[in-house]
């Protein structure tokens, strides 16, 4: 059995739930929460995978493989009305929302948090637990998908965003899982995973991107000079062989391909915003919608910054690569 330590529990009087109405494109309107820090009797979360049956050739049983999960919240609030303002309590008024829990530790002040995107009401009613006591409202949300986070002082421990999660999924044959989340202020990546998996680094100096134990997929420094036009790419660099190689420029050890990787090619990354895919990496190399050459300035809303010596050298935003030179190939 393995030793209980540095371990924290949580209970039910250290979290605090805060739901705010979504934007039409997911991100939560922060500034108009419609309940916080009610007092809740019950929390509930639930994972319920959507699965795929297969029926193998000779096999006495049907086989399940978990493609990806959903999760049901179910919260019971003690029922609380305004006496001067009268019945408003939670109405289910809008189409979607933004559920988010945070739990602190009375003692530690460590603080965990999960934050459900694509949430909506499921069942709304009221509970009488005995003819006395209060009545609770029972409200069940069905969500998407959520963002972990945590943290060791609860005196730092940031809002959420106003905008959707960047988050970073790894896939092989077993499923997928979130291997990093990424903060597009600070422009870095926070590993919630395995990192054996897959390793997303960054130094002052350089980025780099590995599967395993492999060789760097992508990274900015320590290569060795490009090789151009190199055939059967569907983009490449398009320069002399003799152009000079600049440590700054972010090189792919693959191809450059249009469009999705096969289901086959694993293992993979996604880089999502939200439920969006921004662009992909398999050992193969770098999948996006579209490449070009420019000096990217401010990144968009969605887009991910690769850094090199402390200066963007690409910016992958959501159907587009743009790098500050001709991304070079080996």
């Amino acid at each position: 059995m393995t030793p209980i330590t540095n371990k924290i529990v949580f209970n039910l009087l250290e979290g605090v739930v805060a739901l705010y109405p979504a934007n039409p494109n997911g991100t939560p309107q922060t500034a108009s929460p419609i309940w916080t820090g009610s007092v809740a009797e019950s929390l509930g979360i639930r994972s319920n995978w959507l699965m795929e049956e297969t029926r193998p050739t000779g096999s006495t049983y049907p086989c399940k493989h978990p493609l990806i999960p959903q999760y049901t919240i179910n919260l019971g609030r003690v029922w609380i009305l305004d006496s001067q303002l009268g019945p408003q309590g939670y109405d289910a008024s809008y189409p979607s929302y933004v559920l988010d829990i945070v739990w602190t530790h009375e003692v530690t002040q460590q603080w965990y948090r999960k934050t459900f995107y694509g949430v909506t009401i499921g069942e709304q009613g009221w509970n009488a637990r005995d003819i006395e006591n209060g009545l609770l409202e029972d409200q069940q949300f069905n969500a998407q998908y959520y963002v972990p986070a945590f943290g060791s002082n609860a005196a730092t421990m940031p809002v959420i965003s106003q905008s959707l999660p960047y988050t970073v999924n790894y896939t092989d044959a077993n499923g997928t899982v979130m291997l990093y989340t990424y903060d597009p202020v600070a422009q870095q990546f926070a590993l919630v995973g395995n990192s054996g998996l897959a390793s997303i680094g960054y130094s002052s100096q350089a980025f780099s991107l590995a599967f395993g134990a492999g060789s760097p997929v992508l990274q900015t420094s320590g290569v060795g000079s490009p090789i151009y036009d190199a055939p059967g790419l569907v983009y490449d660099g398009g320069g002399p062989p003799g152009l000079p190689y600049d440590s700054a420029v972010m090189q792919v050890n693959g191809g450059l391909y249009i469009g999705l990787p096969s289901s086959t090619d694993l293992p993979r990354l996604d880089f999502m915003y939200g439920n969006q895919r921004v662009f992909t990496v398999t050992t193969l190399g770098l999948f996006g919608m579209s490449f070009t050459d420019g000096q990217p300035g401010t990144i968009p809303a969605g887009g991910y910054a690769i850094l090199s010596g402390g200066s963007v050298v690409a910016a992958c935003s959501p159907g587009l690569v743009e790098s500050v030179q001709t991304l070079t190939t080996a």
